[in-house]
């Protein structure tokens, strides 16, 4: 049996820091986020296996940084 998380607890993350972000260049960094979160959830449905949630927040690190 494969585990799964559901795709608005994997999002989580992206989410915060979209919500979050007062940095340079708000307005794009929001959009960026924006349209990978809505990438996501068109891509994945309503559930996604575990490894790969754990692989968006790897991707979420390298390409927003750490926050």
């Amino acid at each position: 049996m494969t585990k799964t998380i559901s795709t608005e607890g994997a999002l989580k993350h992206a989410i915060e820091l979209r919500d979050k972000y007062d940095g340079p260049n708000r307005e794009t960094y929001v959009a960026e986020l924006d349209r990978f979160i809505a990438e996501f959830r068109e891509k994945h449905g309503t559930e996604i296996e575990l490894g790969e949630a754990l692989e968006l927040l790897r991707h979420l690190e390298r390409q927003f940084g750490r926050q």
